[in-house]
């Protein structure tokens, strides 16, 4: 939609556009390079890189090629112009030998590849790279003043060549593609011997390499020739984004390098190389945050971790040593230690040979070159496996589930999913196992089952069938050690399914006359019903790849999906036992693995752990008529209520007496079909960004007064929230953000430290204000609090923000007989003793955004400008009336349609039995 960049129909995140790719528009027009380059591995990019690039090789072993890295990445450079006498010219330095000595140093380097056509890059690349003309410069610079020398009768004076980098060269050429003068200076100093300044200097001699900063402009394209074989500068912290004065950043700028466009785009062919790009570019990611987490201690609150205090006081006590400096990893990062602690306090499948990614990918590709594709096809396979047995019950009503998601040794996604069946839905005979379908015997021969139960549920096999399969370890048995399967194939035969009173399960193996086939080291082996992995026909039929299905019965299956998440090092462990800090940044860095799909996961920003989120209602109706008998019309007072009814509609135009009579007919359900549904006349349906229509023009116009009289409605709080963080962006001026300060109490009043703060930020019970509260100046609010009646500062009241200080807040009131008035709204402290085992207070202004508001907040509301977010159909009786009637025609109203709602249709829900007449 914003940039050309193609997608799966299934990614759309907001009406039709996309956010993997431009995020919604706001990065577009990035130069991003468009030359062709020769095909190839990693290996041959190195050859005409500049910077020392990553080194790591995965081991030659079975299976697709993973490019992955361990720990800390550096970006160096060859700061030495000549190389040693008995070196080979590498990186910058073959750009200054002679062609004949660089291609016999590149051949050398790059075995098998053919010379012409490294002949015709190095001749692409010198030509036109200004790093490569950097080079040349200076030794064309040594050469003239070698005969400078020799006519004068002096020794040379050394030559530097000084690269700029930083801040000036970002400002100065933002998007444009550099020449060599541009980038780089040779010097000869003077008498005085001195040079300009600068971060690095490339000498005629030495084997120093050069560390450079990864925010440099210059480093991508150094590491990086052959994606960008003209010199075009990579990201740096000055790229503004498209119409406005924000930064791109460097996630924004990687996820619209590696998108889907019709044109030509090298970095999608690099195979190896790609994956490298992938993973370098993620690290790079992630050392951003590293940065900011260690730089803003303060802000994440550190300082609260007290127990890590005692702690490095006790170990300085015993070691002997000074008390260090400690560094907080905050729950947020993901795999880090609180983020596991996190989602456990909360509480598939290889992929390349689905005919998404086949189809998909490139002339001569395999899916190893394309872990794009691979994460994001993933990605919807997850959802639709969650659609079958969430939506569509194919085990029985899911009340709750979880899943994080991993990546294998070689890098390919799974997940591990845990779900909880409803009471009467649960798994709890060995009848109710085998008919609700977990299978692990072989099925009919003849059968499309049979081939899949083959291809993708087979163990192994393993043992003395195949000592060297992966899953054999040594354990002791009887005094002696043996190699067994971790996973406890081959299974015992078992006649029919058996499920114990303490709810462990054996599937039926039975020992029968169907066998599978495989071929182990050449040699063809027959396998039973003892090798099948437990699974779901149905689900393997639909989705045909490996989807392991078990039954289990303990709380240790929420410890199991977490337990390969982190796992500290030695090396961590005993830097800190000499050292005494409390760092657990460096720990973090030094401890991980990084491989191309779980970059690519990150750098898209796809979930790396979902859950179902349970709500804790009280049912106060258990049908229907309860709901309907416990109304005002079915008390015995209304008997005697004295009954006033309106003549006319007065919010209504008098222009629009038709759209006055059409919310009557919609509010008592006239137009309501055998389905309850009505169909929306076709001039208020929204085809675009709801947002944009409803809010654009008067900000854009800066016509405050409109803005005010503007919302959009909608029937879920999350839809809320994301519409009203979006229109704050298009708002312009700085952002002020406000952070609570929480705590939780027990019934004595006694602070409670066992909760964690990121824990107790991420709460929010009914009527109470959100941790990070962000505002502009003209930001649209409302009050959730009853503050002062008198002055008309009641729960729901708008209000426009005109002045933002530490801890008070000045607001121009919308609505109401006090509209108009000026308030001052400062920070109160807010307490919920109901729906926690513990009471938690929150200190923070009682206000949120209110461009959006649920559909029941904006009863009583009259609007010059409606947007109605019907993406999540109403739920509740009267809702549609609600939110149609806050405007005056139907002109003034804009709808937002599920994009695959086609035909207008949406729910009206309505109760006719309470809108009969009684007397």
């Amino acid at each position: 939609m914003h940039c050309g960049a193609l997608h799966f129909a299934e990614e759309k995140t907001r009406g039709n556009s996309f956010n993997d790719c431009c995020h919604h528009g706001k990065v577009v027009d990035l130069n991003i390079p468009e030359q062709d380059f020769p095909e190839g591995l990693r290996d041959f990019s190195v050859s005409f890189a500049s910077l020392n690039p990553l080194r790591y090789r995965y081991p030659s072993k079975r299976g697709p090629y993973c490019f992955r890295i361990y720990g800390q990445v550096y970006h160096k450079l060859n700061v030495a112009l000549n190389p040693e006498l008995d070196e080979d010219p590498a990186y910058g330095q073959i750009f200054i030998v002679d062609t004949a000595e660089a291609m016999r140093a590149m051949i050398k380097a790059n075995a098998g590849v053919d010379p012409e056509l490294l002949r015709t890059v190095y001749e692409v690349i010198r030509r036109g790279n200004p790093f490569a003309e950097a080079y040349m410069m200076m030794k064309e610079e040594e050469c003239l003043e070698l005969e400078r020398a020799r006519l004068e009768n002096r020794e040379p004076t050394e030559i530097k060549l000084l690269f700029e980098t930083g801040k000036q060269l970002d400002r100065r050429l933002g998007y444009n593609v550099p020449r060599a003068n541009e980038v780089a200076a040779v010097y000869v100093p003077g008498a005085d011997g001195e040079v300009p300044d600068a971060k690095v200097v490339v000498r005629q001699r030495g084997k120093e390499l050069k560390i450079l900063n990864s925010a440099d402009a210059m480093v991508t394209p150094m590491t990086y020739p052959l994606f960008y074989p003209s010199g075009t500068l990579g990201w740096h912290p000055e790229l503004k984004q498209s119409n406005s004065t924000r930064r791109v950043t460097r996630l924004q700028y990687v996820c619209y390098s590696i998108a889907i466009r019709k044109e030509f785009n090298p970095i999608l062919y690099g195979g190896k190389l790609f994956q490298q790009y992938c993973v370098d570019e993620y690290v790079k990611i992630e050392g951003d945050r590293m940065r900011w987490i260690r730089m803003n201690q303060k802000k994440i609150c550190a300082e609260a971790y007290k127990n890590i205090d005692n702690m490095m006081m006790l170990r300085a006590q015993e070691l002997g040593l000074p008390l260090g400096r400690k560094v907080i990893l905050p729950p947020s990062v993901t795999n880090s230690p609180r983020y596991v602690e996190k989602h456990f306090q909360d509480a598939m499948a290889i992929v390349r040979r689905w005919p998404e990614i086949l189809d998909n990918l490139f002339h001569d590709q395999t899916p190893s070159d394309r872990p794009d594709l691979v994460v994001r096809v993933f990605y919807l396979k997850v959802k639709a496996v969650m659609q079958q047995i969430v939506k569509l019950k194919i085990f029985g009503s899911v009340i709750a589930w979880m899943y994080p998601v991993e990546n294998q040794g070689r890098g390919l996604p799974h997940i591990h999913l845990l779900l909880t069946l409803s009471e009467e839905d649960k798994l709890l005979t060995s009848e109710d196992v085998e008919n609700r379908g977990i299978s692990a015997r072989i099925p009919e021969r003849d059968s499309e089952l049979y081939d899949l139960v083959k291809r993708f549920m087979i163990h192994g096999p393993c043992g003395s069938l195949n000592p060297n399969s992966p899953c054999m370890e040594e354990i002791l048995e009887n005094g002696k050690r043996i190699r067994k399967c971790s996973k406890g194939y081959p299974k015992a035969f078992q006649e029919k399914t058996l499920v114990s009173e303490n709810g462990l399960t054996l599937y039926a193996r039975p020992d029968d006359d169907r066998k599978i086939e495989v071929l182990v080291s050449g040699n063809r082996v027959e396998l039973d019903n003892r090798w099948v992995v437990p699974h779901n026909p149905y689900l393997l039929k639909v989705f045909r790849c490996h989807i392991n299905l078990e039954k289990v019965n303990s709380i240790s299956s929420v410890k199991y999906l977490h337990k390969y998440v982190h796992k500290p090092p030695d090396r961590a462990r005993l830097e800190l036992e000499t050292r005494n800090d409390h760092d657990e940044v460096k720990e973090f860095i030094d401890a991980r693995y990084v491989c191309p799909q779980e970059a690519v996961w990150r750098i898209l920003e796809l979930p790396m752990y979902d859950r179902s989120v349970i709500p804790c209602v009280i049912p106060m109706y258990d049908t229907r008529a309860e709901m309907v008998n416990s109304t005002i019309k079915r008390s015995e007072f209304w008997r005697i209520a004295k009954k006033y009814k309106l003549s006319r509609n007065m919010r209504a135009l008098e222009t629009e007496q038709e759209f006055a009579k059409d919310l009557i007919e919609i509010g008592n359900g006239n137009w309501n079909d055998e389905n309850d549904s009505i169909t929306l006349p076709s001039e208020c349906i929204s085809y675009g960004d709801l947002a944009e229509e409803i809010f654009a023009n008067s900000i854009d116009t800066e016509n405050f007064e409109e803005m005010a009289n503007s919302a959009i409605l909608a029937p879920k709080n999350i839809d809320v929230s994301e519409i009203n963080s979006r229109v704050l962006g298009m708002l312009p001026g700085k952002e002020i953000l406000y952070t609570s300060i929480d705590h939780a109490e027990d019934e004595n009043r006694q602070r409670v430290n066992e909760y964690l703060d990121e824990y107790l930020y991420a709460l929010r019970p009914n009527g109470f204000s959100v941790h990070e509260l962000r505002l502009k100046k003209h930001a649209i609010v409302m009050l959730i609090r009853n503050l002062n009646i008198e002055k008309g500062l009641c729960n729901g009241t708008r209000m426009r923000v005109e002045e933002m200080n530490a801890n008070l807040i000045v607001c121009r009131i919308l609505t109401g007989d006090k509209a108009g008035q000026t308030a001052y709204i400062p920070r109160i402290t807010l307490c919920c003793s109901e729906e926690y085992p513990f009471d938690l207070h929150r200190h923070q202004f009682p206000l949120v955004l209110a461009f959006a508001m649920t559909i029941n907040k904006a009863q009583g509301q009259t609007l010059e400008r409606v947007g109605i977010d019907l993406r999540n159909e109403v739920f509740g009786h009267g809702q549609l009336y609600v939110a149609l009637s806050r405007a005056r025609s139907w002109n003034m109203i804009k709808v937002k349609l599920d994009y695959s709602n086609s035909d207008r249709k949406i729910k009206n829900v309505v109760y006719k039995e309470i809108l009969d007449e009684r007397d």
